[in-house]
């Protein structure tokens, strides 16, 4: 839920790259909301500590038994609705570009 609440804090793939130990550190200190990451990680009971350390939350015997993934995602549109399907198969996604615009 930490992850999800504050998501605007233009950092993609969080949850990914806690759980394998990416850098992400730096997240911990922006803020949205008047919260950082890590206070919000904390006040949901939840231990940043692993993040700072840049160290995975699986252990690398989990990691190594990783084949693959199935993501699952709530449907954001209509699509399905309007075509009266209960689910949907993504074939492919767009990349995960950000771009920062001032006026």
């Amino acid at each position: 839920m930490a992850w999800r609440r504050i998501c605007h804090i233009s950092v993609g793939y969080k949850g990914s790259k806690a759980a394998f130990g990416d850098p992400l550190a730096d997240a911990l200190l922006r803020k949205f909301s008047g919260k950082t990451l890590e206070e919000s990680i904390r006040s949901q009971g939840f231990d940043p500590e692993f993040i700072k350390r840049n160290q995975a939350t699986l252990s690398q015997e989990h990691i190594d038994l990783i084949k693959g993934y199935v993501e699952l995602h709530i449907e954001q549109s209509n699509k399905l609705e309007n075509d009266k399907k209960d689910i949907g198969i993504v074939t492919s996604i767009r990349g995960g570009e950000r771009f920062k615009v001032k006026v």
